[in-house]
């Protein structure tokens, strides 16, 4: 069926909202990053604020000063005290703008035409990790019904490339949610198998071990 499709997004509020609304966007809507950028750009060349002597700066109007900290000005060389005239570089301006965004995650699974909202700080992940428990190490897959895969088939697959016993287990970190647990350390083998059987990409996997590079 596929991994699912993870997209950073923003959510406009805060001062930022003014420059967004003026081409359609409310407060508290989600945007793209590239159209986020986009936005901005569009902006900048509608109210003519690109410099024309050196293009990657802006000249700072009342709304973007705004919204970008003071430590990212540059005065520009016809500044003068009754009439201040700032400038910022590009790159600046986008960084200063969607750090007033706040960040979530766009997750399309493939057998849902709905996209699902991550509205949390960091991205969904599956965790890879060991624990020992009387003696014995084993390892531990939490969080996998996040990417939609059915725990129970992952312990049959577990069981067959690892050759060893793997199911459910409790596990305080994760209260009412499934663990799998498989005996012994397979952090290498589980970290393949979710990459290429399952097509998670690594930044998803919390616990993601490289093999052994062979001298």
């Amino acid at each position: 069926m596929g991994p699912p499709q993870i997209e950073d997004i923003r959510i406009i509020k805060g001062p930022v909202t003014a420059l967004f609304s003026q081409f359609g966007y409310k407060s508290g809507e989600y945007i793209s990053q590239s159209e986020a950028r986009r936005t901005i750009d569009n902006y900048v060349r509608n109210n003519k604020l690109q410099s024309t002597t050196d293009p990657s700066l802006v000249h700072l109007d009342k709304l973007l000063t705004s919204i970008c900290e003071p430590k990212t000005f540059i005065e520009s060389p016809e500044s003068t005290i009754t009439n201040p005239i700032f400038h910022i570089r590009f790159g600046d301006l986008i960084s200063q703008a969607l750090k007033n965004l706040t960040t979530a995650y766009r997750i399309i699974y493939p057998n849902m035409s709905t996209p699902v909202i991550w509205n949390k700080k960091e991205p969904p992940h599956i965790h890879l990790y060991t624990v020992t428990k009387a003696g014995k190490k084993l390892t531990r897959i939490a969080e996998l019904e996040d990417f939609h895969i059915n725990p129970d088939s992952f312990s049959k697959q577990l069981k067959i490339h690892l050759a060893c016993s793997a199911g459910r287990t409790d596990d305080q970190q994760y209260p009412g949610k499934t663990v799998i647990q498989a005996q012994g350390v397979h952090l290498v083998a589980i970290s393949k198998l979710l990459t290429e059987s399952y097509s998670i990409p690594k930044r998803f996997i919390k616990g993601y071990t490289e093999p052994d590079k062979k001298k």
